[in-house]
């Protein structure tokens, strides 16, 4: 048996970089499937991650599948939440997906690690922790630990800096759309972090967190 990852919104592969290689490491077999709705970040997914199983689809459309899968990852659009909108005369109208994914999640009994930026308004569900430029809400309890962490103040890292940090490749895309996708990808030991406290909470052996086949 195999446990079942599905990645929402996978980006480049910072997310799943992060989860396979904590996964390899422990000797656990996984299956891990990345949604992403643009085919040049799908594409530089892949080969990031040769091990994932990546679909070109909108995250939202594998929301009636979610119970198919032991764990899901979503890291939603930023954009309409990030402080940036401060500055701005008329902001973007909210978009709901992050709270939508976070109360859909907890309410199926989903074990989930979400992601996104700190909002600029009143958080409508509290994280579950902050870490550096990210907010988590999870179906777990996150302490602090240890990840790795920028060498330069990260708002002036280049491309070639964001690959280098990121372990990744930038997709084939223009240089300002590069810079942004690498900028929004999560940094990898950020995320076994998180998985490595959430299978030393809920048990040492992984088989137990399988779910049942779905036909």
């Amino acid at each position: 048996m195999k446990l079942k990852f599905l990645d929402l919104y996978a980006g480049p592969g910072g997310a799943a970089r992060g989860i396979q290689t904590l996964c390899e490491k422990k000797g656990i077999a996984y299956d891990y499937t990345a949604v992403e709705i643009d085919p040049e970040i799908a594409v530089a997914h892949k080969k990031n991650n040769p091990n994932s199983k990546v679909i070109v689809a909108d995250a939202i459309t594998f929301i009636h599948k979610i119970k198919n899968y032991d764990f899901i990852i979503a890291c939603p659009p930023c954009t309409s939440h990030s402080k940036l909108n401060n500055m701005q005369k008329n902001k973007p109208e909210i978009d709901t997906s992050l709270w939508f994914l976070i109360y859909h999640f907890k309410y199926n009994n989903i074990n989930f690690l979400i992601e996104n930026v700190n909002p600029y308004y009143e958080p409508f569900i509290e994280p579950t922790i902050k870490i550096s430029r990210h907010c988590f809400w999870s179906s777990f309890t996150i302490k602090e630990f240890v990840y790795q962490k920028y060498y330069k103040n990260f708002r002036y890292l280049s491309i070639e800096d964001l690959e280098e940090y990121h372990g990744l490749v930038a997709p084939n895309m223009s240089r300002e759309k590069q810079r942004k996708v690498l900028r929004s990808a999560l940094q990898p030991s950020i995320v076994s972090g998180i998985l490595e406290q959430f299978f030393t909470q809920n048990t040492c052996d992984t088989t137990t967190l399988l779910t049942e086949e779905v036909v």
